[in-house]
């Protein structure tokens, strides 16, 4: 499996966020696109930003950072590009520092690799939301 640690930036080409997926990209801009549906109930700030975006008639564009083969490795990429960005200044959207909080769709996609207990227990609450 592969993974792609991606950016999303506005049409001006500022980040706004860093993520990682298993998902080719096209199918992890659409979950975000759709996540921003005005009937979602979760709110996190990279869903109003593109509700934003969408109000104002653009869309999200997505971008690759790096690929890897491993999880971990993937996760510390997507890690290290949060840090980067924001030591730079930038505005990112992000809730966590760390980055890696597999999303509510795609979760099932990477559970394989997840094996922390922090993580079941995430996914277990997620689960039940």
């Amino acid at each position: 499996m592969v993974f792609t640690v991606y950016a999303l930036s506005d049409t001006d080409g500022i980040v706004r966020y860093v993520g990682a997926t298993s998902a080719s990209l096209a199918t992890r801009l659409f979950w975000h696109v759709n996540s921003a549906r005005p009937r979602a109930r979760w709110s996190p700030p990279v869903v109003v930003w593109i509700r934003q975006l969408i109000a104002d008639k653009r869309k999200p564009q997505i971008t690759v950072i790096a690929w890897s083969r491993d999880l971990q490795q993937a996760a510390a990429i997507e890690s290290a590009q949060i840090a980067h960005f924001r030591s730079e200044g930038v505005p990112l959207l992000n809730v966590r520092a760390t980055g890696y909080i597999p999303g509510f769709r795609h979760r099932l996609a990477i559970t394989s690799g997840l094996r922390d207990r922090g993580a079941r227990r995430w996914h277990s609450r997620a689960a039940n939301s």
